[in-house]
């Protein structure tokens, strides 16, 4: 996966990072 781009979160690195690492939230975000 090529994935080039920034985004402004309104959430802490910790909260941004713990949701990339949650499959429940994951599986809200990618489909298939």
């Amino acid at each position: 996966m090529d994935m080039q781009a920034s985004r402004q979160l309104a959430v802490t690195q910790q909260q941004a990072w713990d949701a990339l690492n949650d499959p429940e939230v994951l599986k809200l975000c990618i489909p298939g």
